[in-house]
């Protein structure tokens, strides 16, 4: 299934895609209030995956796409963590500073939280702080948590994801590169935005691209239509597997928690030299197999 949180104008509503139209999950389930985005779904009792996969046949589809503004399918994520999967990105970004990749990367799943608060949809305008000149963008698949959990055993992580969805972690990297001298981070480098969507793709759906806890689709960005970015979901160091159990470790994953896959190698411009910064105007256009296109332009700020 394609689940996407919607608005025609009357508030954000969660619905879900079938045969190219959009089929609102609050009148398909019935509720007595409304589901205002995926997180909300996620969050019902018992099994509210199961409940619209059994029902959504029997409804006719309603809405088309051209009718809705789609928005995140998360409005507001309880938490966003996101991690450090491809070592060929590691590699690279490091080697732009000099450094090797530290021993522990190949210990310990790294992440960090970044803002819930500043999370945008497809089509929504992006603008990096006033004082960034070198804007980025980051091309990543992000799970998102469909069930609770504590101490997730990595043999079982899988079934606590209820789907996938693109993430893109822009990054102000000049902010970034004085804050990362601190040794503490990153903070305002990542705090102005991340987008997420279309839509969350259940894991059932993406089945055939899941080999050993990683989903292995092609991976492209694309800015005003040219191709910057091409690489496949297979060269994940750590799986879906391994990013839930560590995310779970000593703490708690809660349904609509967002886990990142980090950025896949040459998923950025800090790793093409040869790149220019994004300016404002400039499209970006994140497509994975899969899933499909999440799209964004960069704006000056206001």
């Amino acid at each position: 299934m394609r689940l996407l949180t919607y608005d025609r104008g009357d508030g954000a509503r969660a619905g879900v895609l079938a045969d190219g139209r959009i089929v609102d999950i609050t009148d398909l389930l019935g509720s007595n209030e409304t589901i205002r985005d995926i997180a909300h779904l996620l969050r019902l009792p018992g099994e509210p995956l199961e409940r619209v996969r059994q029902r959504v046949g029997e409804v006719e589809p309603g809405l088309s796409l051209d009718d809705v503004r789609l928005r995140q399918p998360l409005l507001q994520p309880p938490t966003i963590r996101d991690f450090f999967a491809f070592e060929e990105h590691v590699k690279n970004g490091r080697a732009r500073r000099g450094l090797e990749v530290p021993e522990a990367w190949y210990r310990i799943p790294v992440f960090y939280f970044t803002n819930p608060l500043a999370l945008s949809g497809p089509e929504d305008e992006i603008s990096f702080p006033a004082a960034c000149e070198w804007r980025d963008y980051e091309l990543e698949i992000a799970a998102v948590v469909g069930r609770e959990g504590r101490n997730v055993a990595a043999d079982d992580a899988m079934s606590y994801i209820a789907g996938f969805t693109i993430l893109n972690d822009w990054s102000a990297r000049d902010i970034q590169r004085d804050e990362s001298s601190v040794g503490l981070g990153p903070s305002k480098g990542k705090d102005f935005a991340s987008s997420m969507g279309p839509w969350v793709v259940t894991t059932d759906e993406l089945a055939p691209l899941i080999k050993d806890g990683r989903l292995t689709g092609r991976m492209t960005a694309r800015v005003n239509g040219e191709t910057w970015s091409d690489n496949t979901g297979a060269g994940m160091n750590y799986s879906f597997k391994d990013l839930v159990a560590h995310a779970s470790r000593d703490s708690r994953i809660v349904p609509g928690d967002v886990i990142g896959s980090g950025t896949v190698g040459r998923g950025c411009i800090l790793e093409q030299p040869d790149r220019r910064w994004l300016d404002p105007g400039d499209t970006v256009e994140m497509e994975i197999e899969g899933i499909g296109t999440l799209r964004n332009k960069v704006v000056a700020p206001a």
